[in-house]
């Protein structure tokens, strides 16, 4: 038996309560504290105002020592311990637990099937500074790509900078300062005026 599973929590600062349960292995608990590591758009809305308010996400090992498939049962239990936001408690899990890939390797097959497929692809160069920029942690107004923006009758650096104090993603602002639909006209670009 392979023991070297857990179940953790990420906390708000000063808060008892988690806002998400996870299972891992690994460093898993610390690297779901970076919103880049996550699809659940809740999950990043909190991670990043907690950052953008200058605090850092704490993650906690609830639970250690434990095989995969105990991980999966307890993942559920404190799930259901602690509730879904959407069933009104304080989770922004998507699921009740107990779902994971773990152990999920690409065969050799899959590999060169991938290869194959994007042989002869390349990057522009555009592409390539935009990677290179998101690899050195280059965001908001450091990223040469942004523009200063207002939003919500506020000015911002950057779409970045915008979507972490509001509390969204940053393609919510982009979208909204895109649109023409007039229903968010307090949302531009400072250099699309």
């Amino acid at each position: 038996m392979n023991n070297n599973f857990y179940v953790y929590g990420l906390y708000r600062p000063n808060e008892e309560k988690p806002f998400y349960i996870g299972k891992g292995h690994g460093d898993r608990y610390k690297k779901s504290t970076f919103p880049s590591k996550t699809t659940n758009i809740h999950k990043k809305n909190i991670i990043n105002k907690i950052k953008y308010s200058g605090n850092k996400v704490i993650s906690k090992i609830l639970l250690e020592n434990l095989t995969e498939q105990e991980s999966f049962s307890k993942e559920i239990e404190l799930i259901k311990k602690y509730g879904k936001i959407s069933d009104g408690g304080t989770l922004v899990n998507y699921t009740n637990g107990g779902e994971g890939t773990a152990g999920l390797g690409k065969t050799d097959e899959w590999k060169r099937k991938i290869g194959i497929a994007n042989t002869g692809k390349k990057h522009s160069d555009e592409t390539k500074l935009k990677m290179r920029n998101l690899k050195l942690g280059k965001t908001g107004k450091d990223c040469p790509n942004s523009k200063p923006i207002i939003a919500a009758g506020k000015y911002f650096d950057s779409a970045q900078d915008a979507a972490m104090f509001i509390g969204v993603v940053k393609q919510t602002i982009s979208n909204r300062a895109r649109s023409n639909t007039g229903r968010f006209n307090d949302y531009y670009f400072i250099n699309e005026l």
